[in-house]
């Protein structure tokens, strides 16, 4: 059965309210998938070391990532080669976290943690500097009221994009997506295996 990475973004968590969503459909559209959903470190570099370890453990067939979480399934994606589908996705996080340093709370943990000036930097040098474009589908919305969506639908041209009219940055739309979304790894692993013969 194949595995269906969750990542979700800054200061949540992997029982937020589009992994519940992800995983009711599953549970009753898509058991031939099986989700993955971890509780991501809250700091970059730690992140980063967390996936790589689970990614050389799990077999992981496909990624989702929302906000924060997208970046993060971008890196995951380029290092080995699987699709992901992207909510809403930070693409130059080090410039947004840099504006808010400082200690936070996770509402959903309760871990308190500082976010500091070195964190800013492992992001900077995480940042991919290009991408596979077929590898993704990003959704966004016009009204996302962190990021904006532009700064993704330039990073990703030439990708299939989806960009919503309105809506936020939770992307609340999340569960009419999920056949799209699903068809776009069933193709993607089509192809992929025409291309292997």
């Amino acid at each position: 059965m194949p595995n269906l990475l969750y990542l979700h973004g800054f200061n949540s968590s992997s029982r937020s309210a589009k992994a519940e969503v992800l995983r009711d459909y599953l549970n009753d559209q898509r058991p031939d998938w099986q989700l993955i959903a971890p509780q991501l470190s809250s700091t970059p570099a730690a992140c980063w070391a967390q996936l790589t370890r689970l990614v050389a453990e799990q077999k992981i067939r496909a990624c989702v990532g929302s906000s924060l979480g997208g970046f993060f399934a971008t890196l995951l994606s380029e290092k080995v080669a699987i699709p992901s589908v992207l909510v809403n996705p930070a693409v130059t996080p080090a410039m947004l976290l840099s504006q808010a340093l400082g200690e936070h709370t996770n509402p959903y943990t309760g871990e308190t943690y500082i976010l500091n000036q070195t964190h800013i930097e492992e992001l900077v040098q995480l940042q991919p500097s290009s991408i596979s474009v077929e590898r993704y589908l990003v959704l966004m919305t016009s009204g996302d009221e962190v990021l904006d969506y532009r700064q993704a639908e330039n990073f990703y041209r030439g990708a299939r994009q989806c960009v919503v009219p309105g809506g936020d940055h939770l992307f609340t739309m999340f569960e009419q997506y999920l056949p799209e979304m699903f068809s776009f790894y069933d193709l993607y692993h089509a192809d992929e295996q025409t291309d292997t013969g």
